[in-house]
């Protein structure tokens, strides 16, 4: 393992040289656009409208977080970034794995990581060597939830609308809390999603901040939930794939029972584990959620996958700590999973694949610890 530890450290190495040649092209990358935006918010001109291979396509937030290192020198900016984005990294694993198992140890968890990190290299160097801000949102993420277990409503409900803030993605994360019947932390989540969305922004850039808006509601947001993929190669959206089965739904019909039919079995898990208090069974439905997220998601893009991350960590731990049966047996759904994040490279289809087994996967070990007596739930 220290040998595998020595490979981890030298491949983060590797992954900061990729991302610094990647800052240091012409064209920049993902995150150049982005100082450039918190500029533009700063000098009142419009972030999205820069003339860039990689336009701003998140809420001004982002923006006014990256004021800061906006004005420092460009390579301390990208380093900056690059260590918070591996120190998100490493948090979010540590908190959903603690809560997930509160008796893991220092060794395991260091193991589990060692291993999902090499096996999902494929990820993880899509984000890091372009800058993305996927583990940012994600660490904003876990730990609201884990400020939300601790009976910590109002911080939980600021975190996930710093996430949502970040990126729209995690706004799926309300719905979790709607059917747990969180109403302090959602009203929370509402009222901090409007004041990091409209008001920071606003603060800083003035009036012209509301047509900004709306022009990056009419011509990116609204228009991107109508796209259906035609190539399932390149998409991995639940919508696609129901409209490629099913041609004759088409337009709000498509996108209700695509939704319907992903959420059904969330809402049922959520029903039934009202009544166990299992902090386990909550990082489940969780990291299930962040997973039905890119199944939901408009865009199919590589580096949103790491929304898995959680998820993948759990069932990770689970087939090689505790399940039962021979090592065979339990290797081959991990397998599967890890398989068809490096095959995704390929086509879409096998991402689409993965999202589902993730997303099958905890469900069924959700279900399974509901079943069980609530004296017996970790607590």
């Amino acid at each position: 393992m220290a040998a595998l530890e020595i490979l981890c450290w030298a491949v983060m190495a590797v992954l900061l040289a990729e991302a610094f040649h990647n800052a240091y092209r012409a064209q920049g990358y993902d995150f150049t656009p982005r100082l450039e935006a918190a500029r533009a918010l700063v000098g009142g001109s419009n972030p999205y409208a820069l003339s860039t291979p990689f336009p701003l396509t998140y809420p001004m937030f982002i923006c006014v977080l990256l004021i800061p290192l906006a004005w420092l020198p460009y390579w301390l900016s990208n380093f900056l970034w690059f260590a918070l984005s591996a120190a998100c990294l490493w948090f979010s694993t540590r908190f959903i794995l603690e809560i997930y198992n509160p008796r893991l140890t220092r060794e395991e968890f260091k193991k589990i990581f060692i291993l999902c990190f090499l096996l999902s290299l494929n990820l993880v160097q899509n984000n890091f060597a372009n800058g993305q801000v996927n583990f940012f949102v994600i660490a904003l993420c876990v730990l609201s939830l884990k400020c939300l277990l601790e009976k910590r409503p109002v911080v939980a409900g600021w975190l996930l609308a710093g996430a949502i803030s970040v990126k729209l993605t995690p706004l799926i994360l309300a719905g979790y809390l709607l059917f747990k019947k969180e109403w302090t932390a959602l009203a929370w989540t509402l009222m901090g999603t409007l004041v990091f969305i409209l008001g920071l922004p606003y603060l800083f850039g003035g009036a012209p901040v509301l047509d900004d808006y709306h022009g990056y509601l009419s011509n990116y947001v609204i228009p991107s939930f109508a796209v259906v993929g035609d190539k399932l190669s390149e998409v991995y959206q639940f919508k696609s794939y129901l409209h490629f089965a099913c041609p004759f739904l088409n337009g709000p019909i498509l996108s209700i029972v695509s939704d319907l039919l992903t959420l059904a079995p969330l809402l049922f898990l959520q029903a039934g584990a009202a009544s166990v208090g299992s902090k386990r069974v909550q990082a489940l439905i969780f990291s299930a959620y962040l997973a039905l997220s890119l199944w939901i998601s408009p865009i199919s893009e590589t580096h949103h996958l790491a929304a898995l991350f959680p998820g993948l960590f759990i069932l990770t731990y689970y087939f090689l700590w505790e399940a039962k049966g021979g090592l065979f047996a339990r290797l081959i759904p991990l397998a599967s999973i890890y398989l068809f994040i490096w095959v995704g490279k390929i086509s879409f289809v096998f991402y689409f694949l993965d999202i589902g087994a993730c997303y099958a996967l905890l469900c069924y070990l959700a279900w399974m610890d509901t079943r069980k007596s609530p004296l017996k739930q970790t607590a």
